[in-house]
């Protein structure tokens, strides 16, 4: 079915974190496509017993993490987790390992026609972040999406964007993954 819909040239790449809905249609695009995926791991709530809201069960997050091509973790503890639970290929990002710095900003990326999706938590803390990507994707002809709980103040505050999408939570897995169909 993925086939008939989805259009992959050899150099795509598909990036995604390591969660139960995202990484899913990362590993259920990439084994049909053969377009290999890569995964940031910066939560560690698909390992534990007490996160009442698992989609998949562990099996299923072992034939992920065994199958990425690559993982961007956010701390040593965690590349240490993904490590015994099969991952072979693991980037620290941050800290920055080895005190190594850039100053590369977000805004000298090359987002050309790159579109954004975020789907998570959206407080005060990440302002910058999204005007930053904004102002990428609109200044490079790309679209930001943003799928969160939003209280109104917050929706607000970015009415102004031109290039931004605001969609409330996405609940269930079969919704979500029509959504994400409907954009690729």
């Amino acid at each position: 079915y993925l086939n008939k819909i989805l259009s992959f040239k050899p150099q795509d790449r598909i990036i995604s974190l390591l969660e139960d809905q995202g990484s899913l249609l990362s590993y259920v695009i990439s084994k049909k496509t053969k377009i290999p995926y890569y995964l940031f791991f910066h939560d560690d709530n698909v390992f534990s017993i007490y996160f009442k809201t698992h989609v998949l069960h562990q099996s299923h997050i072992k034939q992920i993490i065994n199958n990425c091509a690559h993982f961007f973790v956010v701390s040593e503890s965690m590349r240490q987790l993904i490590i015994r639970n099969g991952s072979k290929s693991v980037t620290l990002l941050y800290p920055i390992p080895d005190g190594n710095d850039t100053q590369k900003k977000i805004s000298d990326v090359n987002f050309n026609e790159l579109s954004f999706c975020y789907s998570g938590m959206l407080m005060p803390v990440h302002d910058n972040l999204i005007n930053k990507l904004h102002h990428c994707v609109e200044k490079n002809g790309g679209n930001l999406v943003l799928i969160s709980n939003f209280d109104e103040k917050t929706k607000l505050k970015f009415a102004p964007y031109k290039k931004l999408e605001i969609l409330y939570k996405i609940e269930k897995l079969k919704e979500l993954f029509s959504y994400f169909m409907s954009k690729i």
